[in-house]
């Protein structure tokens, strides 16, 4: 690829032709396998050189920055896929996936992958016409044993996407959340309980998450995308702090989580208005409270009008608030997270 050239400029050449990826494409993985609500079905998707950042991560938002970063991302994207919709945890075209050997990391460079060039959802798409075994996936950087120690560090801090951490379901029994309606709503296909249904599930989420959890040993988490459903037992954040002590035999290894004073919730009970919400969790032995946990309101959008076939239609669209709590470290300073 000429060094002017836009990867999606170089793939209109090859576009309809069957063609196989190897170690001169330079292609690495930018996302490793997440659902594309275009095409509507789980993929893969590489990048040129190197993985893409998303532009607010480096300029603000709205700025021209951003939206030139924007613009060439898009035009730095190969989308991989099988010709059919595959089943939730499975890659046609890579049967070995698995997280001891055949993980996949962003960064990495993928080899031997065939198929065919396409265009489709304004990307190009390669759909995979072979399989490929964990040696085809070149770890550019490989995953370390343990999370690295700042020495001299008081504290060590982190954040935990947990994926939909929910226990709303029929099958684990935690309470509802703010946007369920009753109980056959949490358990329907498409209902608010956007986590696992069954116990199996669940049990295999926090057992991967605890695991992951134990390992980063932090004194203070942040937590995303943890079920909205109170703080009470069988919560969801309640089940995943008390999962989570039984794993240290220590008590001053044990957590407990931030909960939000009453003003600072919604209906006296949750966190904003989403079935999701941001936690945090801290060591007692390591830090302290200083004062009320504050919730930071997002912006909230709302618009109503009519489409062309004369139909008043109104839209709107939530932000999850964030959580600020101060901390005590050492009984002498304070830190905000």
């Amino acid at each position: 690829m000429e060094s002017q050239e836009t990867l999606q400029g170089a793939l209109e050449r090859y576009e309809g032709m069957h063609v196989t990826m190897d170690a001169d494409s330079d292609l690495v993985i930018t996302r490793n396998f997440g659902f594309d609500y275009d095409a509507f079905r789980n993929n893969m998707v590489l990048s040129h050189q190197s993985p893409l950042y998303k532009p607010t991560q480096l300029y603000p938002a709205l700025t021209s920055d951003a939206e030139a970063l924007a613009a060439k991302n898009s035009d730095n994207q190969l989308y991989i896929e099988s010709d059919q919709k595959a089943k939730d945890g499975e890659i046609p075209y890579f049967p070995g996936l698995d997280a001891e050997q055949g993980y996949l990391r962003i960064g990495d460079r993928v080899e031997r992958l065939s198929g065919v060039m396409g265009y489709s959802y304004n990307q190009y798409r390669l759909v995979a016409t072979n399989t490929i075994t964990a040696g085809d996936i070149v770890h550019q950087n490989d995953r370390q044993p343990a999370p690295n120690n700042v020495p001299g560090a008081d504290i060590k801090v982190a954040s935990f996407n947990v994926l939909n951490y929910f226990t709303s379901a029929s099958a684990v029994g935690g309470p509802l959340n703010v946007t369920c309606d009753d109980r056959a709503d949490a358990d329907a296909s498409r209902g608010c309980n956007r986590g696992a249904k069954t116990a199996a599930e669940f049990a295999l989420q926090r057992t991967k998450i605890v695991n992951a959890l134990t390992a980063m040993d932090a004194d203070i988490v942040g937590l995303m995308e943890i079920e909205n459903n109170g703080f009470d037992a069988g919560s969801a954040i309640e089940d995943l702090v008390t999962e989570l002590n039984a794993q240290f035999a220590d008590s001053s290894d044990h957590y407990q989580f931030v909960e939000p004073s009453d003003k600072e919730k919604n209906q006296d009970a949750y966190f904003g208005s989403d079935a999701i919400m941001v936690g945090m969790i801290y060591r007692p032995a390591k830090v302290t409270l200083a004062g009320e946990a504050k919730a930071v309101p997002m912006p909230e959008q709302h618009i109503s009008g009519e489409n062309p076939d004369g139909e008043t239609k109104t839209l709107n669209k939530y932000q999850r608030d964030s959580l600020i709590q101060r901390f005590m470290v050492n009984d002498q300073r304070s830190v905000w997270w």
